[in-house]
């Protein structure tokens, strides 16, 4: 009996040596963003939010642009976002893809395929 508990004693000292050597890595870590410039389009700036209420933050030190957006927050009515019609355009946003031009494909996309309902609530400006 007594040589069982001294076992058990030694094997769990020696499963929980190693954590306690170990450093712990997380804490060296950083886990912190920097930019040396605000954002100048939607595309650079860093969202936030719990993807009902959401922002987008584009950065500055004297001074700071925040734009706010809800998803009940809607032009007109609550309504169906997907364009029925975008499948049309497929075949041309994938040639332009393989073609490498992004930018057109991406404006092809924005132009013909979506039928977003969301707007902007407002752009926050914030002067220090």
């Amino acid at each position: 009996m007594k040589s069982s508990l001294i076992t058990y004693l030694l094997l769990g000292v020696c499963c929980l040596l190693p954590s306690c050597t170990l450093e712990n890595k997380q804490e060296s870590r950083s886990l912190e963003l920097y930019f040396n410039k605000p954002a100048k389009v939607w595309e650079e700036a860093i969202p936030i939010g719990n993807g009902r209420l959401g922002g987008m933050v584009f950065g500055g030190v004297s001074e700071e642009r925040i734009q706010t957006n809800d998803d009940t927050f809607w032009s007109g009515e609550p309504r169906d976002v997907q364009n029925p019609s975008a499948v049309q355009y497929l075949p041309q946003i994938r040639q332009l893809l393989l073609d490498e031009k992004n930018l057109e494909a991406q404006e092809l996309i924005d132009k013909r395929c979506w039928d977003l309902g969301m707007n902007v609530i407002c752009h926050w400006l914030i002067s220090y």
